[in-house]
């Protein structure tokens, strides 16, 4: 029988309020939460940033949820559409607009009146299609493709992208008066390895989850995966803990087997690491260094990365950097 002190997943998620599928005990996360709630009954723009895989959908059902407009929520991810593509689908267009139209289209701004507009990876767009929905924050008018009237509609638009919109702007590649437009409410949100204090809910929810899928029995989740988990950098972050833990629980038949895990782990941490260029995270961050730092500093500024990461957890904080947490209170005792 497992030593209950290495269960620490059953139940422990159902102590944490979570609202339209965000599940956190994170102080910067709580912080977001808060900020979309205000926002969302009178900002008629807000953007979400972060990287891929942090839950920017979840948080535009969260601002839908709370929002002014009761009408239905639509979501489009725009990567990839070209000027017409992007147009057509977006603001619909008149029987025989083109060749083919063989009857209107509404487009999902028309079905989004009334609701939220959802736009994810809104960095792809082309400067042609910028200009659109900068009209359509603007005048709230739309014109479908072969249309002679505007037509006007009342919603909510969320933008999403994983894109720094700000260098975007610089090099030429995204309008300056679209990005002031939408970034008056701007919600930024942080990558899994910044706030780690919440891998053991996040696990714990998606064992959980996967187990009433094939209606098997929540597994542990022991305090060697918890180690393992706290030591890795998550490139596709939350989406990529889910993935990890479905493949832990279908490989060990009902408990999570963590060789499986570690394996997985290893093929994305390569496949980041190609993508990113041959050299590691570390080796990248050395070579920007004029001077080395001491063992001293190095050790020093690992510590606090960590105690940062982790949002003040002692025991996460041990758990990544491989002391016990007697020796991290010590050190906090000495740096208070």
């Amino acid at each position: 029988m497992a030593n209950r002190r290495d269960n620490l997943s059953k139940g422990l998620y159902r102590t944490v309020p979570m609202e339209c599928g965000i599940v956190t005990r994170n102080r910067e996360m709580k912080a977001l939460i808060r900020k979309a709630r205000l926002v969302a009954p009178f900002a008629d723009v807000i953007r979400i940033g972060g990287e891929n895989g942090t839950g920017k959908e979840l948080f535009a059902n969260l601002i839908h949820e709370h929002g002014r407009y009761r009408g239905r929520k639509v979501t489009a991810n725009v990567a990839g559409f070209d000027d017409h593509l992007f147009a057509d689908t977006m603001f619909g267009h008149v029987k025989g607009a083109f060749s083919g139209a063989e009857k209107a289209r509404q487009g999902l701004a028309r079905k989004a009146n009334g609701g939220t507009l959802f736009l994810d990876e809104i960095g792809d767009l082309s400067l042609p299609s910028q200009v659109k929905i900068l009209r359509l924050i603007q005048n709230k008018e739309i014109i479908p493709l072969g249309a002679d009237n505007v037509s006007k509609v009342e919603l909510q638009l969320i933008v999403a992208t994983n894109q720094p919109l700000r260098k975007m702007v610089i090099n030429g590649r995204f309008r300056k008066d679209l990005y002031f437009r939408i970034d008056t409410h701007h919600l930024q949100l942080p990558p899994l390895r910044e706030r780690l204090d919440d891998l053991p809910i996040l696990a714990a929810y998606f064992a959980d989850r996967t187990a009433a899928k094939c209606y098997r029995p929540t597994p542990g989740i022991s305090r060697e995966l918890l180690k393992l988990l706290c030591g890795y950098s998550f490139p596709g972050n939350v989406r990529e803990l889910q993935n990890l833990i479905e493949e832990g629980f279908i490989s060990g038949n009902g408990s999570l087997n963590i060789d499986a895990i570690r394996v997985k782990m290893e093929k994305h941490r390569v496949l980041a690491e190609d993508a990113a260029g041959s050299d590691t995270a570390m080796g990248r961050l050395l070579k920007k260094c004029v001077q080395l730092p001491s063992l001293k500093e190095a050790d020093r500024c690992l510590f606090d990365e960590a105690y940062r990461r982790t949002g003040g957890n002692q025991t996460m904080a041990a758990e990544i950097l491989g002391i016990s947490q007697a020796a991290v209170s010590k050190r906090v005792k000495k740096m208070e």
